[in-house]
Protein backbone atom coordinates (compact mmCIF):
# COMPACT_ATOMS: atom_id res chain seq x y z
CA UNK A 1 0.00 0.00 0.00
CA UNK A 2 2.74 2.45 0.97
CA UNK A 3 4.61 1.84 -2.52
CA UNK A 4 1.16 2.74 -4.55
CA UNK A 5 0.58 5.86 -2.40
CA UNK A 6 4.26 6.78 -2.90
CA UNK A 7 3.56 6.12 -7.16
CA UNK A 8 0.37 8.10 -6.66
CA UNK A 9 -1.92 5.00 -7.54
CA UNK A 10 -3.70 5.39 -4.23
CA UNK A 11 -4.47 8.07 -1.98
CA UNK A 12 -3.10 7.96 1.35
CA UNK A 13 -6.23 7.49 3.49
CA UNK A 14 -5.42 4.09 1.69
CA UNK A 15 -3.07 3.73 4.59
CA UNK A 16 -4.31 2.33 8.03
CA UNK A 17 -4.68 4.82 10.55
CA UNK A 18 -1.79 6.59 12.01
CA UNK A 19 -3.15 5.34 15.44
CA UNK A 20 -2.54 1.57 14.36
CA UNK A 21 0.99 2.93 13.55
CA UNK A 22 1.38 4.33 17.14
CA UNK A 23 -0.05 1.59 18.57
CA UNK A 24 2.37 -1.36 16.63
CA UNK A 25 5.42 0.81 16.99
CA UNK A 26 4.97 2.08 20.47
CA UNK A 27 3.60 -1.54 21.80
CA UNK A 28 6.46 -3.59 20.41
CA UNK A 29 8.57 -1.07 21.79
CA UNK A 30 7.50 -1.05 25.31
CA UNK A 31 7.02 -5.04 25.68
CA UNK A 32 10.89 -5.00 23.78
CA UNK A 33 11.95 -2.86 26.79
CA UNK A 34 9.96 -4.76 29.31
CA UNK A 35 11.89 -8.35 28.62
CA UNK A 36 14.93 -6.06 28.49
CA UNK A 37 14.76 -4.21 31.47
CA UNK A 38 14.18 -7.47 33.63
CA UNK A 39 17.29 -8.84 31.68
CA UNK A 40 19.24 -5.81 32.47
CA UNK A 41 18.65 -6.18 36.34
CA UNK A 42 19.60 -10.00 36.12
CA UNK A 43 22.80 -8.96 34.68
CA UNK A 44 23.65 -6.46 37.07
CA UNK A 45 22.88 -8.10 40.47
CA UNK A 46 24.86 -10.95 39.05
CA UNK A 47 27.81 -8.90 37.94
CA UNK A 48 27.65 -6.72 41.30
CA UNK A 49 28.01 -9.99 43.43
CA UNK A 50 30.53 -11.88 41.76
CA UNK A 51 32.37 -8.01 41.93
CA UNK A 52 31.96 -8.40 45.37
CA UNK A 53 33.48 -12.11 45.34
CA UNK A 54 36.73 -11.02 42.90
CA UNK A 55 37.28 -8.10 45.71
CA UNK A 56 36.98 -11.12 48.66
CA UNK A 57 39.55 -13.51 46.55
CA UNK A 58 42.05 -10.79 46.79
CA UNK A 59 42.68 -9.09 43.43
CA UNK A 60 45.09 -6.00 43.46
CA UNK A 61 44.77 -3.40 41.33
CA UNK A 62 40.96 -3.63 40.49
CA UNK A 63 39.77 -1.43 37.90
CA UNK A 64 35.94 -2.03 37.49
CA UNK A 65 34.47 -2.17 41.54
CA UNK A 66 31.22 -3.43 42.24
CA UNK A 67 29.66 0.02 41.87
CA UNK A 68 30.86 -0.36 38.20
CA UNK A 69 28.57 -3.29 38.04
CA UNK A 70 25.62 -0.24 37.77
CA UNK A 71 27.35 2.88 36.69
CA UNK A 72 28.55 1.04 33.63
CA UNK A 73 25.28 0.92 32.60
CA UNK A 74 24.22 4.47 33.34
CA UNK A 75 26.63 6.43 30.81
CA UNK A 76 25.53 6.79 27.42
CA UNK A 77 27.36 5.17 24.42
CA UNK A 78 30.09 3.57 27.03
CA UNK A 79 27.35 1.55 28.27
CA UNK A 80 28.05 -0.88 25.14
CA UNK A 81 31.95 -1.68 26.35
CA UNK A 82 32.26 -1.27 30.09
CA UNK A 83 30.20 -4.05 31.48
CA UNK A 84 31.89 -6.29 28.60
CA UNK A 85 35.02 -5.28 29.97
CA UNK A 86 33.94 -5.68 33.55
CA UNK A 87 33.34 -9.07 32.78
CA UNK A 88 36.56 -9.76 31.11
CA UNK A 89 38.63 -8.85 34.28
CA UNK A 90 36.30 -11.18 36.29
CA UNK A 91 37.05 -13.77 34.23
CA UNK A 92 40.57 -13.71 34.11
CA UNK A 93 40.03 -12.91 38.09
CA UNK A 94 38.28 -16.13 38.54
CA UNK A 95 41.40 -18.84 36.77
CA UNK A 96 40.63 -21.29 38.96
CA UNK A 97 44.93 -22.12 39.25
CA UNK A 98 45.47 -18.81 40.57
CA UNK A 99 46.49 -18.26 44.14
CA UNK A 100 44.66 -15.65 46.75
CA UNK A 101 45.81 -12.36 46.59
CA UNK A 102 48.03 -11.68 44.08
CA UNK A 103 48.67 -9.39 40.84
CA UNK A 104 49.25 -12.13 38.42
CA UNK A 105 45.56 -12.56 37.87
CA UNK A 106 45.88 -9.30 35.18
CA UNK A 107 48.06 -11.65 33.29
CA UNK A 108 45.44 -14.11 32.67
CA UNK A 109 43.92 -14.38 28.94
CA UNK A 110 40.37 -13.38 28.08
CA UNK A 111 38.43 -15.55 25.90
CA UNK A 112 37.09 -14.97 22.43
CA UNK A 113 33.26 -15.17 23.75
CA UNK A 114 34.56 -11.94 25.68
CA UNK A 115 35.53 -9.46 22.30
CA UNK A 116 32.34 -11.83 21.14
CA UNK A 117 29.93 -10.55 23.31
CA UNK A 118 31.52 -6.90 23.15
CA UNK A 119 31.29 -6.94 19.38
CA UNK A 120 27.41 -7.35 18.90
CA UNK A 121 27.10 -4.75 22.11
CA UNK A 122 28.82 -2.33 19.98
CA UNK A 123 27.05 -3.44 16.71
CA UNK A 124 23.59 -2.85 18.50
CA UNK A 125 24.31 0.62 19.54
CA UNK A 126 25.97 1.49 16.54
CA UNK A 127 22.33 0.73 14.72
CA UNK A 128 20.43 2.28 17.36
CA UNK A 129 22.04 5.57 16.43
CA UNK A 130 21.41 5.38 13.11
CA UNK A 131 17.75 4.44 13.75
CA UNK A 132 17.81 7.51 15.90
CA UNK A 133 19.24 9.70 13.11
CA UNK A 134 16.92 8.80 10.71
CA UNK A 135 13.87 9.23 13.26
CA UNK A 136 15.04 12.93 13.44
CA UNK A 137 15.69 13.11 9.61
CA UNK A 138 12.37 12.23 8.94
CA UNK A 139 10.38 13.58 11.83
CA UNK A 140 10.16 17.45 10.09
CA UNK A 141 8.13 15.57 7.67
CA UNK A 142 5.17 14.40 10.04
CA UNK A 143 4.46 17.91 10.97
CA UNK A 144 2.19 18.55 7.99
CA UNK A 145 -1.49 17.70 6.56
CA UNK A 146 -2.47 14.78 7.86
CA UNK A 147 -2.24 12.78 4.67
CA UNK A 148 1.43 13.39 4.68
CA UNK A 149 1.75 12.62 8.44
CA UNK A 150 0.28 9.15 7.62
CA UNK A 151 2.62 8.26 4.86
CA UNK A 152 5.68 9.53 7.00
CA UNK A 153 4.68 7.36 9.69
CA UNK A 154 4.15 4.38 7.63
CA UNK A 155 7.86 5.59 5.41
CA UNK A 156 9.69 5.41 8.81
CA UNK A 157 7.81 2.19 9.91
CA UNK A 158 8.90 0.37 6.48
CA UNK A 159 12.50 2.08 6.63
CA UNK A 160 13.37 0.49 10.04
CA UNK A 161 12.19 -2.65 10.18
CA UNK A 162 15.50 -4.28 9.12
CA UNK A 163 17.30 -2.13 11.51
CA UNK A 164 14.65 -2.55 14.72
CA UNK A 165 15.32 -6.49 13.48
CA UNK A 166 18.96 -6.81 13.33
CA UNK A 167 19.34 -4.38 16.52
CA UNK A 168 17.47 -7.12 18.36
CA UNK A 169 19.20 -10.07 17.29
CA UNK A 170 22.40 -8.32 17.93
CA UNK A 171 20.93 -7.30 21.82
CA UNK A 172 19.52 -10.71 22.26
CA UNK A 173 23.32 -12.44 21.33
CA UNK A 174 24.72 -10.04 23.27
CA UNK A 175 22.34 -10.69 26.43
CA UNK A 176 22.97 -14.79 25.84
CA UNK A 177 26.85 -14.92 25.68
CA UNK A 178 26.77 -12.47 28.78
CA UNK A 179 24.63 -14.94 30.70
CA UNK A 180 27.03 -17.33 30.04
CA UNK A 181 30.10 -15.53 30.57
CA UNK A 182 28.86 -14.55 34.26
CA UNK A 183 27.61 -18.07 34.67
CA UNK A 184 31.04 -19.56 33.73
CA UNK A 185 32.57 -16.94 35.96
CA UNK A 186 30.11 -18.32 38.90
CA UNK A 187 31.78 -21.61 38.51
CA UNK A 188 35.22 -20.76 38.09
CA UNK A 189 35.20 -18.67 41.63
CA UNK A 190 33.39 -21.21 43.39
CA UNK A 191 36.25 -23.89 42.79
CA UNK A 192 38.85 -21.02 43.19
CA UNK A 193 37.24 -20.37 46.74
CA UNK A 194 37.14 -24.23 47.62
CA UNK A 195 40.90 -25.14 46.77
CA UNK A 196 41.56 -21.75 48.67
CA UNK A 197 39.01 -23.22 51.69
CA UNK A 198 37.46 -19.75 51.67
CA UNK A 199 33.98 -22.10 51.56
CA UNK A 200 33.50 -25.94 51.47
CA UNK A 201 35.66 -28.76 53.61
CA UNK A 202 37.95 -26.89 55.62
CA UNK A 203 36.76 -23.28 55.48
CA UNK A 204 35.93 -21.82 58.78
CA UNK A 205 32.33 -21.79 59.95
CA UNK A 206 30.09 -18.59 59.48
CA UNK A 207 30.59 -16.26 62.54
CA UNK A 208 27.56 -17.70 65.37
CA UNK A 209 28.75 -21.97 64.29
CA UNK A 210 31.55 -21.38 67.09
CA UNK A 211 30.55 -22.37 70.05
CA UNK A 212 34.08 -20.85 71.92
CA UNK A 213 33.39 -17.34 70.04
CA UNK A 214 30.15 -16.07 71.75
CA UNK A 215 30.65 -12.15 70.58
CA UNK A 216 32.46 -9.84 68.21
CA UNK A 217 34.65 -9.20 71.00
CA UNK A 218 35.69 -12.71 72.14
CA UNK A 219 39.80 -12.71 73.91
CA UNK A 220 42.38 -13.65 71.89
CA UNK A 221 43.10 -17.34 71.50
CA UNK A 222 45.99 -17.25 73.45
CA UNK A 223 44.77 -17.22 76.44
CA UNK A 224 46.21 -16.48 80.24
CA UNK A 225 49.05 -19.41 81.68
CA UNK A 226 47.91 -21.24 84.65
CA UNK A 227 49.69 -21.25 87.43
CA UNK A 228 50.02 -25.01 88.66
CA UNK A 229 52.88 -25.45 91.63
CA UNK A 230 55.62 -27.85 90.32
CA UNK A 231 54.66 -27.39 86.65
CA UNK A 232 56.15 -24.89 84.77
CA UNK A 233 53.64 -22.52 82.72
CA UNK A 234 52.28 -23.81 79.48
CA UNK A 235 49.23 -21.75 77.61
CA UNK A 236 46.67 -23.50 76.77
CA UNK A 237 45.81 -24.13 73.23
CA UNK A 238 42.29 -23.18 71.79
CA UNK A 239 40.42 -25.34 69.43
CA UNK A 240 39.63 -23.05 66.06
CA UNK A 241 36.92 -20.40 66.51
CA UNK A 242 36.57 -16.97 65.41
CA UNK A 243 38.39 -14.32 67.47
CA UNK A 244 39.55 -10.58 67.51
CA UNK A 245 41.61 -9.53 64.66
CA UNK A 246 44.93 -9.14 66.65
CA UNK A 247 45.82 -6.96 63.57
CA UNK A 248 42.33 -5.18 64.40
CA UNK A 249 41.46 -4.76 60.73
CA UNK A 250 39.00 -6.08 60.96
CA UNK A 251 36.09 -7.62 63.35
CA UNK A 252 36.77 -11.33 63.45
CA UNK A 253 40.08 -13.61 62.22
CA UNK A 254 39.87 -17.11 62.06
CA UNK A 255 42.34 -19.27 64.57
CA UNK A 256 42.59 -22.48 62.86
CA UNK A 257 43.64 -24.21 66.83
CA UNK A 258 47.49 -23.52 65.60
CA UNK A 259 47.95 -19.84 63.88
CA UNK A 260 45.87 -16.92 62.90
CA UNK A 261 44.48 -17.07 59.31
CA UNK A 262 43.56 -15.03 56.27
CA UNK A 263 40.07 -15.73 57.24
CA UNK A 264 38.29 -12.70 58.28
CA UNK A 265 34.67 -11.85 58.95
CA UNK A 266 33.26 -7.99 59.84
CA UNK A 267 29.45 -7.67 60.97
CA UNK A 268 28.79 -11.52 59.61
CA UNK A 269 30.43 -11.23 55.98
CA UNK A 270 33.64 -13.11 55.27
CA UNK A 271 36.34 -11.85 53.29
CA UNK A 272 40.03 -13.18 52.93
CA UNK A 273 42.49 -10.11 54.60
CA UNK A 274 46.48 -11.71 53.88
CA UNK A 275 48.55 -11.74 56.73
CA UNK A 276 51.07 -9.16 57.33
CA UNK A 277 53.76 -9.28 59.73
CA UNK A 278 53.23 -11.03 63.32
CA UNK A 279 50.22 -10.96 64.87
CA UNK A 280 50.83 -8.77 68.84
CA UNK A 281 52.13 -10.72 71.71
CA UNK A 282 49.92 -12.73 73.41
CA UNK A 283 48.42 -11.48 76.51
CA UNK A 284 50.08 -13.27 79.34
Amino acid sequence: DLARVRAGEAPATSLPSTARYSFYAGGTSALTMLVGLGGLVLVIVATFRLAKNHEALGRPGTRWTPGWAVAGWLIPLANAVLPSLQVRDLWRGSDPELGLDTHEWRRRTTPPVVWLALGFSVLSVAIGLVMFGRMLDQGFDMFGPGENFRVSIAQSIADMRGMQAAAGLCSVVYACLMAWLLTQVAQRQQVLAERSRLVGPGAPPPYGASQFATSPYATSPYGASQFVPGVHPVAPTFPPAWFADPWGRFQLRWWDGVSWTAHVSTGGATAYDPLAGTPPDPPR
